[in-house]
C-alpha cells in the first residue's frame, strides 16, 4: 500500500506539472524524494522484497494514468 501511494504520487504531480501553466519542478521533486524516503525505508525495514516495492510503484502509476485518460 505505501508503495502504490507513492507510484500514484509521483504520476499525479508529473502530470501536474505538464499539465499547468503555474506548476514548477518543485513539486515533482518533492513528491519523488518523499517516495524514494519511503520506499527506501520499506526496504530497510525488510517489510518487503523489492519485487513487491517495484510492482507496488507501477501499479499506483498505472492507476493514476488510467484515471487521467479516462476521466468520469
Amino acid at each position: 500500500m505505501h508503495a502504490i501511494a507513492m507510484g500514484g504520487l509521483v504520476i499525479f504531480f508529473l502530470l501536474f506539472v505538464f499539465n499547468d501553466n503555474y506548476a514548477s519542478g518543485l513539486y515533482l521533486s518533492i513528491a519523488l524524494l518523499v517516495a524514494g524516503a519511503v520506499c527506501t525505508a520499506r526496504f530497510i525495514v525488510s517489510d518487503h522484497r523489492p519485487a513487491e516495492i517495484y510492482a507496488g510503484l507501477v501499479v499506483g502509476s498505472l492507476a493514476q494514468l488510467i484515471g487521467w485518460i479516462f476521466p468520469l
